[in-house]
């Protein structure tokens, strides 16, 4: 069985934060970012001259930031693109290959791309819509339509901005005006979209560092309860009502020899780890008193 964990999205913590901090973007013109992923058939592999030639027909500054993986592994491409469109004006299109910063996905007024998860973080950070074109997806998993739930990378396409299928981009031109005429709408519906289905906005890192912590203390002591005895379980939180008996004849011993009090006034030894749950203490109590019996034993022998 799989356990599920309820923890945040600190990369969106820290994408909140970097938004707040940058304050109200008005750009003039507006500024449209193509950020395609880097899977088989994404944008600039497939799409990308019919994507550009409607956007430079609008007057908007187009940046074009491939993923950098693509970036490194396909320099040639990169090449390609670059010399295709040189004779563009750098304040109408940028192929953008400096990774250094993520100012421009903060500071754009719109992303277009295909199935990267850029569009998601540009969203749910500044509440602005994305554009989405329907390039094949990429599929781990050819039964995943098995599972009656829609894959949340379908399901949101259409609730934070708009999609549109690659044999229809001349449509771009009306789908971006209309993104950036209802972006207060938008901008509603991905504040309901971020609140459903991310924990912890703003903390995101602590219900994961809570579980993490939590893993690892019991992990202590089921270590300590094997290392103080094989034959006792100290981690459990009820012990076996035989054990119990034990120790209370042990304890009863004490008491008849009138050594009960100054035992319970020991301190346990500093040098051996102090047991984390109350089995573990009556465990080590009946060990020790075990021991000490036999000790007594010995000399009485």
């Amino acid at each position: 069985a799989k356990r599920l964990v309820k923890t945040g999205f600190p990369l969106l913590d820290s994408m909140l934060r970097e938004d707040r901090e940058l304050g109200e973007i008005r750009n003039q013109p507006r500024i449209i970012l193509v950020a395609p992923s880097w899977q088989k058939d994404n944008i600039q592999e497939s799409c990308l001259e019919e994507t550009l030639d409607p956007l430079l027909d609008t007057g908007y500054r187009i940046i074009v930031r491939p993923h950098p993986e693509f970036v490194k592994r396909f320099p040639a491409k990169i090449k390609a693109i670059q010399d295709r469109y040189a004779d563009q004006p750098a304040d109408r299109l940028e192929i953008q290959t400096d990774f250094s910063s993520n100012e421009t996905v903060y500071t754009a007024d719109l992303v277009i791309t295909d199935w990267s998860s850029i569009a998601q973080e540009f969203s749910y950070a500044t509440k602005k819509p994305s554009l989405f074109i329907n390039t094949p997806m990429k599929i781990l998993n050819p039964e995943y339509d098995r599972i009656p739930l829609v894959p949340l990378d379908i399901s949101l396409r259409d609730q934070i901005g708009i999609s549109v299928d690659p044999g229809q981009l001349d449509r771009l031109p009306g789908l971006v005006e209309t993104l950036f005429r209802e972006k207060d709408r938008y901008g509603e519906q991905i504040r309901a979209v971020v609140s459903r289905n991310i924990f912890d906005v703003g903390d995101g890192a602590r219900g994961g560092g809570d579980y993490i912590i939590q893993r690892l203390e019991k992990k202590g002591e089921e270590k300590e309860g094997r290392n103080l005895s094989p034959d006792i379980d100290e981690t459990r939180e009820e012990l076996d009502p035989d054990i119990l008996k034990k120790l209370a004849r042990h304890m009863d011993q004490l008491r008849q020899e009138g050594r009960l009090e100054d035992y319970l006034k020991q301190a346990f030894p500093a040098q051996d780890p102090v047991p984390m749950t109350r089995g573990g203490c009556l465990a080590r109590l009946l060990r020790e008193m075990e021991a000490l019996a036999n000790e007594e034993g010995g000399k009485q022998a």
